[in-house]
């Protein structure tokens, strides 16, 4: 089986991210100390839209706008959106000075680049990310962004303007959306193989918070080991909590832990043992560092809870080694875990290291992890063992409770759907399987992570119901138009 890095695409995005801010040389992304003289070739259809943008900012006024972007760049923004975008960065974001391209990525490509733009009189730059379609030569993509890191902590320079980090600006700083086609080969056989493509998405630079929907790991080890034939005569072995004692069958957790239950995810997850997932996880992602060692929900609520504040600072600044001693039956979280508490740890009710403790992952990432559980699901032992119909299971949060629904599915577009939902305080996440009436296999990815603002559930709804419909109409013949009536006899038309 190839690795996953060969299994996801790396075209540029069809969206448009806006993170914008203001730069100083000594926090954020800057120009190197020694800047290569630019190489663009202004003449491909990436460089050419590049000359149009930078015109734009300097004049303070976008002109030419008539076929610049592709549709799917207009779904997300207007062109009024644009326009007052580029008529105001220059004073916005340069102090009023002329901006021009400083640097750029050492291979540029006809249809994508990255490079720096900037003043370096008056010290500002920012990142800029600009793609455009192949066919057409239209703007597709277009990124301004900083060092993410920084970004919130940035001196607000902006003068009697304000803050410009707008409506615009916050939308990927917590969000992001990706749609993407499953093309499955050779499904059910030993050399079974999964690729995802690309539909449309934003923020697919983020790694992300996943929250509990990061069971999608554990789900897709059970997937694997259905596979090799060593799951389904398993038992759990020494989990004795939320009702899941030791000899229970693992396969039936299995429906239990898709449809949120915490203890039959843990049960799962201490069964197969925590290294084996982290293995699986590995397997799924380019970097999944961030994400270790593999929490257990229970560990999980234990950090988080304000009972032990000091416990959460300590884990959340401690690298990968120290977190797993912490862990360790004598540690002292795996201390608390073991021990029989007479009251379980109070749940927190604000978000908590939602950057640094859970389990993140970029959309594609994510999106590629569901897409794995729908290769799993052609192969015969799998389907003997009913696992693709434990996963399909109706999401439920805290105490059992039905889950908010994000996604309105119309069963006569959607035949069979798979969705797993997470949350915490400052964190929705969204993973779903949907496979299309003409039997194409879509994953669906959306994820909100803010510790500063509330959840915008409007604006999930939003993207919930966009995203839907990008996916329903994906690779279809456009719709005739309707034929013009007939004027009617003996009248004028």
């Amino acid at each position: 089986m190839q690795s996953p890095l060969s299994l996801r695409p790396v075209l540029m995005t069809a969206a448009w991210l806006l993170t914008w801010a203001f730069l100083t040389v000594s926090t954020h992304a800057q120009p190197p100390a020694e800047p290569e003289a630019p190489r663009t070739d202004f003449t491909t259809p990436v460089g050419k839209q590049l000359v149009w943008v930078l015109k734009c900012i300097n004049d303070r006024a976008a002109s030419d706008l008539d076929n610049r972007f592709t549709p799917r760049f207009l779904e997300q923004f207007t062109i009024a959106e644009v326009k007052d975008l580029l008529a105001t960065l220059r004073d916005k974001a340069f102090k009023e000075s002329e901006v021009s391209l400083i640097s750029h990525e050492a291979q540029p490509r006809p249809d994508a680049l990255s490079c720096i733009i900037g003043n370096d009189d008056a010290e500002r730059y920012l990142s800029l990310i600009l793609s455009v379609n192949e066919e057409t030569g239209r703007i597709a993509g277009m990124t301004f962004s900083v060092g993410m890191s920084n970004r919130d902590k940035a001196e607000d320079r902006s003068g009697p303007g304000g803050n410009i980090d707008g409506r615009l600006g916050r939308v990927p700083r917590g969000l992001w959306f990706g749609a993407y086609e499953i093309n499955i080969e050779h499904g059910g056989e030993a050399k079974a193989d999964v690729r995802i493509r690309n539909v449309y998405e934003f923020g697919s630079e983020k790694r992300l918070n996943l929250a509990t929907a990061c069971r999608v790991y554990v789900l897709g080890t059970a997937g694997a080991r259905v596979v090799q034939g060593t799951l389904t005569s398993q038992a759990v072995s020494l989990f004795d909590a939320g009702g899941w004692p030791a000899g229970t069958p693992v396969m039936k957790l299995v429906g239990p832990a898709a449809s949120g239950d915490v203890a039959a995810s843990d049960a799962l997850l201490l069964t197969f043992g925590r290294d084996i997932v982290e293995q699986y996880l590995k397997a799924m992602q380019d970097g999944a560092d961030s994400s270790l060692p593999f929490l257990t929900f229970k560990e999980w609520g234990i950090i988080k809870s304000p009972d032990h504040a000091e416990l959460m600072k300590e884990f959340a600044a401690a690298p990968s080694p120290k977190r797993r001693e912490m862990l360790l039956p004598e540690g002292s979280i795996g201390n608390l875990v073991g021990a029989n508490m007479i009251k379980a740890p109070s749940p927190w009710t604000e978000p908590a290291e939602i950057e640094t403790i859970g389990w993140f992952s970029t959309n594609r990432e994510a999106g590629y992890a569901i897409a794995k559980l729908a290769m799993f699901e052609a192969d015969p032992a799998v389907k003997a063992a009913g696992l693709d119909r434990l996963w399909r299971q109706e999401q439920r949060g805290a105490q059992g409770k039905p889950a908010p629904a994000l996604l309105e599915l119309d069963p006569k577009v959607w035949t069979d759907t798979m969705i797993l939902g997470g949350s915490e305080p400052g964190v929705r996440s969204l993973l779903s399987l949907l496979r299309r009436a003409d039997g194409r296999l879509f994953s669906l990815v959306i994820c909100w992570n803010d510790g500063q603002a509330a959840l915008d559930e409007a604006k999930l709804r939003e993207l919930a119901s966009k995203g839907l419909d990008i996916l329903a109409r994906e690779g279809r013949p456009p719709e005739a138009p309707a034929a013009h009536p007939q004027a009617p006899k003996g009248g004028e038309p």
